[in-house]
């Protein structure tokens, strides 16, 4: 298996921040983020693009489907960044990538992701974000050799 190579074909991921987190300067925090636990990989394999069930289309993504199915089992957590599985290898095109774009979502509890391009510059716009991505891989580096690490450990949630 090569470096960005994953042993899943095909899905959705998305990392994010654990709710669950002891305070800040505890052992129990130190202890988690020693050993590399302060975020969760979750994978999705059964999540695919199609109808939304909302305004727009809303929620017509892997990634918003998979959101709204990890808010049903309670997790609640702040999304870090996100990308997909294609073929074993992972990919980072979700527009969660863009900074500006996933804090307001964050803020506002719904997490959305989308290809489409109008549905996205009218979320930009009515939320007002003053940026728009070209490009949907705008993670940091420290997040890219988080989830890297993850894939590669195999240390992930899957959510069904």
């Amino acid at each position: 298996m090569g470096e960005d190579e994953v042993s899943i074909d095909s899905g959705v991921w998305i990392l994010c921040k654990r709710s669950d987190l002891p305070p800040v300067g505890s052992r129990e925090f130190g202890e988690l983020r020693r050993a590399g636990k302060l975020n969760v990989l979750f994978v999705g394999t059964d999540f695919h693009p199609g109808q939304g069930d909302g305004l727009e289309g809303v929620n017509n993504t892997a990634h918003m489907k998979m959101c709204k199915r990890m808010k049903e089992l309670g997790f609640d957590n702040h999304i870090l960044c996100a990308g997909s599985i294609q073929a074993g290898k992972i990919h980072w095109n979700s527009l969660l990538n863009h900074l500006e774009f996933r804090t307001k979502m964050n803020d506002f509890r719904h997490d959305v992701d989308t290809h489409d391009r109008a549905v996205c510059k009218s979320r930009v716009e009515v939320h007002g974000i003053t940026t728009y991505p070209t490009e949907h891989s705008c993670a940091r580096w420290l997040e890219r050799e988080e989830v890297e690490k993850k894939f590669k450990e195999e240390d992930w949630t899957i959510v069904e």
